[in-house]
């Protein structure tokens, strides 16, 4: 017991002297000081990095500030209307706005070897719509369709010599019918009431229309019979698709002549517009218009298809299959057709850019050269002093 309360009394005596110590230099006047120093020190660098990072903050919102005046200026340029030149020829080249290349690109352009990289490229690029694009090819220009016997063959015509007797007969006469009933309520057909006369020619015009709505079902039940003892696979279903897909073709080149012609019946043209470059508006416009009738008529054209199919009664897997290979035929005809116009206009546009760069190049390399001599001999008069 005496060395447990030596043992604790020990302890507290040291506890003391320690507490002492720190006592002692906690109110160290040099202790104390030392310790202002660093934490003066550490809330001057904290502050430091603080500002080091506000200050990096403003840069990139100035940056980013800077850049977003810079866009909308470009905007607000774009979006001022400019005149744009009358004449191609007074086109300035090395802005972007109107060459889009500068002098010097246009004068170095190759045509030949633009079109033949943008080919590759275009074909490396997409080698499975190549592909399907090749096969519609040979599909419309060398597909035959699928040889049929003799006995459905001779069914077929007789069939369809019916239906054309139909035609040529019953038709023939209901129309005729039709028109002289037309003519008949015409005559007699009042403003404001319709008499007995009237009435009775009326019901004559309705009956006339109903036979030869009769007729023509006649004829397409006797063609659609003839249709289908051969096939929509047959030469002769081939054929008729193929009439069919030529006959919305020639629509379509039609609505653009008539598009194209009214389009030049009402075109503004510049005084100082030169005669080329209206014939390439006008060409530009055509090129549209045809292929605005190509491709309204190849949709009714798709539509038709689906009548011809259902005409030959196909069964639903038949048919689906047809209509696939008939779609990627006239799709890889049509975008043929169209993709050699634009490629003849695009060459076209850009030979008479080429030509215009270098007339501008050779106009401008004369004026230079015409106010150089007159900076020379006008410096040289000037040198020249009086004899007297």
């Amino acid at each position: 017991m005496t060395r447990v309360a030596l043992y604790d009394s020990t302890a507290m005596v040291k506890g003391l002297h320690s507490a002492a110590a720190a006592t002692a230099k906690k109110h160290d006047p040099e202790t104390e000081l030392a310790d202002i120093k660093e934490a003066n020190a550490a809330r001057m660098a904290q502050r430091h990095e603080e500002l080091k990072s506000m200050h990096a903050s403003m840069q990139g919102t100035a940056v980013t500030s800077g850049q977003e005046e810079n866009g909308r200026d470009r905007e607000l340029a774009m979006a001022v209307p400019h005149r744009a030149p009358w004449n191609w020829e007074e086109m300035d080249f090395d802005d972007d706005s109107q060459g889009g290349l500068s002098l010097q690109d246009w004068q170095d352009l190759d045509l030949q070897a633009v079109a033949v990289m943008g080919a590759q490229k275009f074909v490396q690029q997409r080698p499975i719509l190549i592909s399907v694009w090749v096969v519609g090819l040979l599909i419309a220009s060398l597909a035959g369709g699928l040889p049929v016997d003799s006995a459905s063959q001779e069914a077929y015509v007789m069939m369809r010599n019916h239906s054309e007797a139909i035609d040529s007969v019953e038709i023939t006469r209901a129309l005729q019918e039709l028109r002289r009933n037309e003519v008949t309520y015409g005559a007699v057909r009042g403003f404001w009431s319709c008499n007995e006369t009237c009435v009775r020619a009326r019901d004559s015009v309705n009956m006339a229309k109903a036979e030869l709505v009769q007729a023509s079902n006649r004829r397409d039940q006797a063609l659609s019979e003839a249709r289908r003892e051969v096939g929509i696979w047959s030469p002769v279903g081939v054929q008729d698709v193929r009439n069919s897909f030529w006959s919305a073709w020639s629509s379509g080149k039609d609505f653009a002549a008539r598009l194209s012609w009214w389009d030049a019946v009402f075109m503004t043209v510049g005084r100082d517009e030169p005669f080329q470059q209206v014939i390439l508006r006008m060409v530009m416009k055509y090129t549209l218009n045809l292929t605005l009738g190509l491709v309204s008529c190849f949709c009714y054209f798709m539509y038709s298809l689906y009548s011809l199919i259902v005409s030959y009664g196909a069964s639903f897997m038949s048919g689906l299959a047809f209509f696939l290979l008939a779609l990627v035929a006239g799709l890889s005809v049509l975008s043929a057709y169209l993709g050699a116009m634009y490629g003849v206009v695009g060459t076209g546009y850009m030979m008479y850019m080429k030509q215009a760069a270098i007339k501008q190049a050779i106009e401008g390399g004369s004026q230079t050269k015409h106010a150089e001599l007159q900076d020379r001999h006008a410096h040289g008069r000037s040198k020249v002093r009086c004899p007297v």
